[in-house]
């Protein structure tokens, strides 16, 4: 089974190509912890994010904003109670549902901390800081939220500067770096699941390891004007 901290690695490691700033590495650390919530372990997490998720739906209701946010986490929390370890959760549908919920629901939260004028990088403080509460392992979350604390602070932003897409981008790096690790162990994964319940191996897990070659080579060539512009 891999680590809590090879899959915090790797995820960080495999986006840092793409990051446009060292705060978005900790969404790629978000999503690189997502699948294994649905381990037994985790249940209480899954309690904690449907509380969050309630009272958020809440709060927003109060405010006049759609709920739209507390009520995927409540989703979120229903679905991880359901699902088995390793199942649906670490299939290809299923790590693309969780991270469009996850999306969502950072981009559904805005509105509350802008209506009360709060600065895009406590905003983006707090909803790592509820994501990483959830998703992090104990094992690392102190040392998570230090480092959040600094790169926060330190690191100016504003809405209007914010990459959404290299938001969604790092999620699904870190998440997909998740299953890529999983690949390599004996038990392997179901990716195709529900589709088909054929287990893949290694060779999926270079496979996958061989397209984020590919697309990290590309992106990296054309960020410096390697590539020429085709027309």
């Amino acid at each position: 089974m891999s680590s809590y901290r090879m899959h915090a690695l790797a995820g960080i490691l495999m986006s840092l190509p793409f990051a446009p700033s060292i705060l978005y590495l900790f969404f790629a650390l978000i999503g690189a912890s997502i699948p294994d919530l649905d381990h037994g372990l985790n249940k209480r997490k899954v309690f904690i994010l449907l509380g969050i998720g309630i009272v958020l739906s809440i709060l927003l209701f109060i405010n006049g904003i759609s709920s739209i946010s507390g009520i995927i986490l409540i989703l979120l929390a229903i679905i991880f109670y359901f699902s088995k370890h390793r199942g649906f959760t670490h299939s290809f549908i299923g790590v693309l549902c969780l991270v469009s919920m996850v999306y969502c629901f950072i981009i559904g939260s805005m509105p509350l901390f802008s209506m009360y004028h709060v600065p895009a990088n406590i905003s983006f403080f707090i909803v790592l800081l509820v994501l990483g509460v959830v998703l992090v392992s104990r094992y690392l979350l102190s040392l998570y939220v230090f480092l959040l604390l600094i790169v926060s602070f330190i690191n100016p932003l504003d809405y209007n500067s914010i990459k959404w897409s290299y938001i969604l981008i790092m999620l699904i790096i870190g998440v997909f770096s998740h299953l890529i690790l999983d690949l390599f162990t004996p038990n392997g994964l179901k990716v195709l699941y529900p589709f088909s319940n054929i287990t893949f191996h290694k060779w999926m897990g270079l496979f996958l390891l061989f397209i984020w070659v590919v697309i990290t080579v590309w992106y990296v060539l054309n960020s410096f004007g390697i590539l020429l512009n085709i027309t």
